[in-house]
Order: C-alpha cells, then structure tokens, then sequence
C-alpha cells in the first residue's frame, strides 16, 4: 500500500517566489499570518508597530488564497518548539479578535 503526502500550502513571497509553508522558518511563519491579520481587520484590532506593505493587497484579493495561507500556517506553527513567548501572546489575540470579527459579520 502506498501513501500519498498532501502537497504543503505554497506560500507566495514578496518577489513573487514560493516556498512550501514546511520550509518556512518559524518568525516567517508568524509574520505572513500577522501581515493577513491585520489586512483584513477593521483598524482599530490591527496590531501596531507592523510595516504597512501595500501590495499585499494582491495577495488578499484572492480570500480563499489568504484562508488557506493562514491555516496552514498555524498548523505549521502548532508544530514547533521554537515560538517566542510574545508571539505566541499576538497569536492569542488574533484569534479573540477574529472570533469577534466573525460574530459581529455573523450577527
């Protein structure tokens, strides 16, 4: 019996490259999840101190592409030891907020 392994999320760079979501290092990992986060919130949940990259927009035209990103991100992350206290601090947060976010949509 053969098993197949699903391909990795392909996750598309700044210069247009990709690079399976397996091969990322951990801190960019965080920050492509941190950069979707706060591209599709309301301003006032955004997390500051964040460079504002306006051609992320292209990656978020596409909310299926960004979804996807995302989880397989925070898959990807759950499974390594290396998380910095303060990320793993941001991590929570944005998951309250995108719970409110979802409520208030939903609502």
């Amino acid at each position: 019996m053969s098993t197949k392994l699903a391909n990795p999320f392909l996750w598309t760079m700044n210069g247009g490259g990709k690079i399976p979501v397996t091969a990322m290092q951990t801190s960019h990992l965080f920050y492509a999840v941190r950069m979707i986060f706060n591209h599709t919130v309301p301003e006032m949940y955004k997390i500051h101190g964040c460079v504002e990259w306006n051609r992320a927009s292209r990656t978020f035209k596409d909310k299926r592409y960004a979804r996807e990103a995302v989880e397989a991100m925070l898959i990807q992350l759950a499974t390594r030891p290396d998380i910095p206290d303060d990320f793993l601090e941001q991590l929570e947060y944005m998951r309250q907020i995108s719970q409110q976010v979802l409520q208030l949509k939903l609502s």
